[in-house]
């Protein structure tokens, strides 16, 4: 490829990636007890675009969804998980947890919204 096809390439990448809205990076936090989160972690807010980096630990393993997005990642009980996207759709969303361990709770209670996230227009 000759060096004037590889930088007409790279300035027409430069330009796509330019105009796409950035919006700031945010760091988060879940720290799970028994599938539950602490008070303070439980509403997350963001700006749409913003970069969002989720940080997840928990006692027990399982997995944590936010639906709206379908996103999911495992979290093991040992290891902090992360779970990084941009906040594209504005609205409020639950992140629901599915523990790997069984609990004696009542089938509606299994998919209870332990978070959510506050998506708000630029």
């Amino acid at each position: 490829m000759s060096f004037m096809y590889q930088t007409l390439i790279g300035s027409m990448v430069y330009c796509l990636l330019s105009s796409v809205a950035l919006g700031k990076e945010v760091n988060a936090f879940l720290d799970l007890t028994k599938g539950q989160a602490p008070t303070t972690q439980q509403m997350i807010k963001v700006n749409k675009n913003d970069v969002v980096h989720l940080v997840i630990s928990s006692d027990e393993p399982g997995d944590l969804h936010l639906h709206a997005y379908h996103l999911s990642v495992h979290v093991d009980s040992k290891i902090k998980s992360v779970l990084d996207f941009k906040a594209f759709a504005t609205g409020r969303f639950p992140f629901e947890w599915h523990s790997d361990v069984k609990h004696p709770i009542p089938p509606k209670a299994h998919h209870k919204a332990l978070a959510t996230i506050d998506v708000f227009p630029e």
